[in-house]
């Protein structure tokens, strides 16, 4: 995207979105290569149709305040016991005939004749292959069509929300119901705490969503921008100033919101 001032009335968030400093000067990397020797990959299925990776689509639940809305309006807020979604879509795809293949990581397509014929994954096993005869690439980041040479884009817009990436994480033992309370009957309150959060964090601060339970609250984690979802240093970074970020909410969350004194550190995005 080639941006200008006029663009930025079509940008989602902007206020919401942050570009800090990086963690520390990074190194360049070394040029040249290692040559590994040829090897055989032992086959381990033929089969009609591969589905490499595969996320979960939500439902929506509609309201407001329990969940978020974008200038008052709830687009869209799936609230779901992310437990119970993987045991239901485990179910579900065994009872519609599917082999599953957990632990593995697809690693590069089988090209063959400028088509692709499967792909070749990595587990505690080592390298496998599995040949298809269609090939879905459910990656999230078109690992596999990007790795058979499909033509591709990169783009990172350090303004837009679209362009940023953030770790997730919970915080259990809260009381939503009194979270909300505060926030609906106290606004002067409510902007005071979130101005305390941004000095406290750096800017860096989010509010919480409820999730599948009142006493586990969602934190979707602050937007970071200028980093690339498909650089493990970035990917790395990012982790590492998630983490920072959760144990600094946790301390301001605790000490100055309604229903956090008793919060604490239950999961960040496995």
């Amino acid at each position: 995207m080639t941006a200008n001032s006029s663009d930025y009335g079509r940008l989602f968030f902007q206020a919401e979105v942050f570009r800090a400093g990086r963690l520390g000067e990074r190194r360049a990397r070394p040029a040249g290569a290692i040559i590994e020797p040829a090897r055989r990959v032992p086959l381990f299925r033929d089969c009609d149709v591969l589905v490499a990776g595969g996320g979960p689509a939500g439902t929506a639940a509609y309201w407001k305040e329990r969940t978020a809305a974008f200038h008052g309006i709830v687009t869209w807020s799936p609230t779901i016991d992310p437990e119970h979604l993987k045991l239901l879509s485990q179910e579900i795809v065994l009872g519609a005939g599917v082999h599953l293949v957990f632990h593995a990581w697809a690693a590069a397509p089988i090209v063959e004749e400028g088509r692709v014929a499967g792909a070749v994954f990595e587990s505690k096993e080592g390298r496998l292959a599995i040949r298809a005869k269609v090939t879905i690439d459910c990656t999230g980041d078109g690992d596999l069509f990007y790795r058979a040479g499909a033509g591709s884009e990169r783009d990172i817009d350090e303004r837009d929300i679209h362009h940023c990436t953030n770790t997730a994480w919970l915080f259990g033992g809260v009381d939503k119901p009194g979270w909300i309370a505060f926030k609906t009957g106290d606004p002067q309150g409510f902007k005071a705490f979130m101005e305390r959060g941004r000095k406290a964090c750096g800017g860096l601060f989010e509010r919480p969503f409820v999730s599948w339970r009142d006493d586990v609250a969602l934190f979707l984690g602050p937007r970071l921008a200028g980093y690339s979802a498909v650089d493990v240093e970035d990917q790395t970074e990012v982790e590492i100033r998630s983490h920072r970020l959760m144990a600094q909410h946790l301390a301001v969350y605790r000490e100055h919101a309604p229903g956090f004194a008793n919060a604490y550190l239950l999961l960040s995005a496995p």
